[in-house]
């Protein structure tokens, strides 16, 4: 009997286990955009933990966080970020980089960190 009510579990874990594109259990790290700029492939598949400011532009709409230096990350999905347009953040989320598209953040959380303005 105690195996039949083990078995779903351990095939439960083993599905988390499977999905590695998720961020379960995994610590973010901490990166500066101003490294991720310079190292950008280095991150690629990372989850990781950026501040900056939000920004965005409208034609077509959409979202990214950015330095003191200009140094820049796309946000998705827009619907998360857009409520914290020109505050500072703390975004956690899984990183990625292609020549086609850029340095891109698949939001997983926003810690916000200042006031909404």
């Amino acid at each position: 009997m105690i195996h039949v009510a083990v078995r779903p579990f351990a095939l439960l874990a083993a599905l988390v286990l499977a999905l590695g594109g998720c961020a379960i259990g995994e610590a973010p790290e901490d990166v500066a955009l101003a490294e991720l700029a310079a190292q950008p492939a280095l991150y690629d598949g990372r989850v990781l933990r950026l501040r900056g400011l939000v920004r965005s532009f409208d034609a077509p709409r959409h979202y990214w966080l950015e330095d003191e230096y200009v140094n820049r990350v796309g946000l998705h999905p827009a619907e998360l970020i857009a409520p914290h347009l020109d505050r500072r953040i703390a975004v956690v989320g899984r990183y990625s980089f292609s020549r086609e598209r850029g340095r891109q953040l698949q939001i997983i959380r926003i810690e916000a960190y200042d006031p909404p303005r």
